[in-house]
């Protein structure tokens, strides 16, 4: 199961146990990569300044201009297997610590209404995530 939970476009070709079932993440970026998918997502966004490994960083745009998506898009996608994986390969444990972490920063970002405020979010234009 992902740690996310947005409904996500079924790629050609990926075979689902049960109507419940979805493809993972890694299956759905394949899928985008190669073109046998699209997706759509909705949601606030943030930019955030990264330093990226030269290796990494031309094989990131590779992977954009080979698929047709943004960079920005083909970035979002391996964050998302990334913290699949990681969240996996947890105990537990680890990930019941790590969850309740992003419950209280997200919590902590909460207007008195009770929803969450983010000064510094954006809203996604077409195509950026």
């Amino acid at each position: 199961m992902s740690a996310y939970s947005d409904p996500i476009a079924l790629p050609e070709g990926v075979q689902l146990q049960s109507y419940d079932d979805q493809p993972t993440r890694l299956e759905m970026a394949v899928a985008l990569f190669t073109r046998s998918a699209t997706s759509e997502a909705f949601g606030s966004v943030h930019a955030r300044s990264v330093r990226i490994p030269t290796i990494e960083n031309v094989t990131i745009e590779a992977l954009a201009q080979f698929s047709g998506l943004s960079v920005n898009k083909v970035i979002v996608q391996l964050l998302e297997v990334a913290l699949d994986e990681v969240f996996q390969a947890m105990t537990a444990e680890q990930r019941t610590q790590v969850f309740a972490k992003r419950g209280e920063l997200l919590k902590a970002t909460c207007g008195k209404d009770g929803y969450p405020v983010f000064p510094d979010a954006e809203q996604p234009k077409e195509g950026d995530i």
